[in-house]
């Protein structure tokens, strides 16, 4: 290992030991300063505190967690192959219209809450037939279906010379 690459891992790994170090110290600062406000309050106000701070933790896991079931729900409803962009899809649909009374989706919903996605933008749909642009199936001819035209080949061999012979 070159001198160079020497001296930068040992500054970096110098770096992030005082970075650990000075997250421990806020992290004890802000212990101290807050049993300092608890002398101050009453037992219930210090339990409302922390009721309030975990429930502000959890609310992003709680959205993590419904954008990972609406995404799954998509996938398991086959809706994601009527677009060109799934993710694109998930995030027009208001998920809040297809869940339950205990908080699952209901696969219809879903289903008829993408046919009117696809009504009001139809642009992020797929059309009937079609796959991916270029792309060949196993048996080398286009995934679209279309078949190559009679005098394709011999006006690509005058384009490109080395195709000749293939």
């Amino acid at each position: 290992m070159s001198a160079f690459f020497q001296l930068t891992f040992v500054w970096f790994s110098s770096f992030r030991n005082r970075a650990k170090d000075a997250e421990q110290k806020l992290a004890d600062a802000e212990k101290r300063l807050r049993e300092i406000d608890d002398k101050d309050k009453s037992e219930l106000e210090k339990a409302q505190r922390d009721l309030k701070e975990l429930k502000d933790e959890v609310e992003p896991l709680r959205q993590e967690v419904d954008s990972v079931k609406a995404e799954l729900a998509f996938f398991k409803a086959d809706q994601a192959r009527l677009f060109h962009d799934p993710a694109d899809a998930l995030r027009e649909i208001d998920i809040s219209k297809v869940k339950t009374e205990d908080g699952d989706l209901d696969l219809k919903k879903l289903a008829s809450e993408c046919e009117a996605l696809l009504k009001r933008k139809p642009y992020l749909g797929k059309t009937e037939g079609e796959g991916s642009a270029g792309s060949t199936g196993t048996s080398g001819r286009p995934a679209n279906g279309k078949q190559p035209k009679p005098g394709d080949k011999e006006v690509l061999e005058q384009k490109f010379p080395a195709l000749r012979g293939r």
